[in-house]
């Protein structure tokens, strides 16, 4: 037990831990602008497509464009994130 204390302290003074900890922190605060920014043009672009007529809104819906978006959307945010995580580690 007194090793596993030990081999903590040692990573904290040698930086580990604490590069660990910022990345993680910057990985999570550009991960939420990311989410909000990307939701964000997803309204945008749902919103130009209900100015369509209903029929052809209501078959573009069963075409399934609304979940490609979210499919789009998630793939964006969940890419940056993993960039954004091994520049700043």
């Amino acid at each position: 037990m007194i090793n596993l204390v030990y081999g903590l302290l040692s990573l904290w003074a040698s930086g580990l831990i604490a590069a660990l900890l910022i990345g993680g922190g910057f990985t999570l605060l550009i991960g939420a602008a990311l989410n909000t920014v990307i939701t964000n043009l997803l309204n945008t672009a749902s919103s130009y497509m209900a100015g369509t007529a209903s029929s052809v809104f209501d078959l573009i819906m069963l075409g399934g464009v609304g979940e490609a978006l979210s499919i789009i959307g998630g793939a964006m945010i969940t890419r940056a994130m993993i960039n954004t995580a091994g520049r700043v580690l």
